[in-house]
């Protein structure tokens, strides 16, 4: 985890805007719905922010095997 967020308790419910669950990475099923055109025009901009992705210890997202619309 980022350590500037280590203190986040990731086990407590929290209710935003209808939902009233637990904390979940829903990151994995919205990266899932883009494109390879999509994630390369994410990745042009992250690379650009190399700093920022360090920090946050994240990495571009391989677009090999994705399909453009």
């Amino acid at each position: 985890m980022v350590p500037a967020l280590d203190d986040l308790n990731l086990r407590r419910r929290l209710a935003v805007k209808r939902y009233d669950e637990m904390l979940t990475d829903m990151n994995a099923r919205h990266i899932a719905r883009l494109d390879a055109e999509q994630l390369a025009a994410f990745n042009r901009v992250f690379r650009r922010h190399r700093d920022v992705l360090d920090l946050l210890r994240a990495t571009t997202i391989v677009t090999e095997g994705r399909s453009t619309p």
